[in-house]
């Protein structure tokens, strides 16, 4: 007998775009009607103000080695079409590395998304974007 028959290897689930839409919007809800909507930057998945290599890292970090949720979901949708997918990270790498296409607005400066997604929104404004007190 072999001893690989004995083995069970477990079964990989395999999650859709709309499982994966519908979880995070129940699971991150939408700022209350009325509520002011937090600025950001999108791509900016760490909130410092820049686009960088650790952005588009942190992308595919969340998505597939279950690393923590970015504090901006909204900035992760780099492509803005309402998910969160490899196509972001990516996009990322693409931007900053191969002359690819920028991220949707609001890109380069922190702003408001013209395309708000139920579910995808920032629990806080990122520092990078938060007014100057000074100015």
């Amino acid at each position: 007998m072999h001893l690989m028959e004995h083995v069970r290897r477990p079964q990989r689930r395999r999650w859709s775009g709309g499982l994966i839409a519908a979880t995070l919007a129940f699971l991150w809800p939408s700022p209350p009607a009325g509520a002011s909507e937090p600025r950001f930057t999108r791509g900016d998945t760490d909130g410092n103000g820049k686009l960088e290599l650790t952005d588009g890292i942190r992308v595919l970090l969340f998505l597939f080695q279950g690393e923590a949720t970015p504090a901006c979901l909204d900035a992760a949708d780099v492509d803005d079409n309402g998910q969160i997918q490899l196509t972001d990270g990516v996009r990322v790498f693409l931007f900053l590395f191969a002359g690819g296409a920028s991220p949707a607005a609001p890109f380069p400066e922190c702003g408001i998304d013209p395309t708000p997604v139920p579910g995808l929104s920032c629990i806080e404004e990122p520092e990078a974007c938060a007014p100057d007190e000074f100015a």
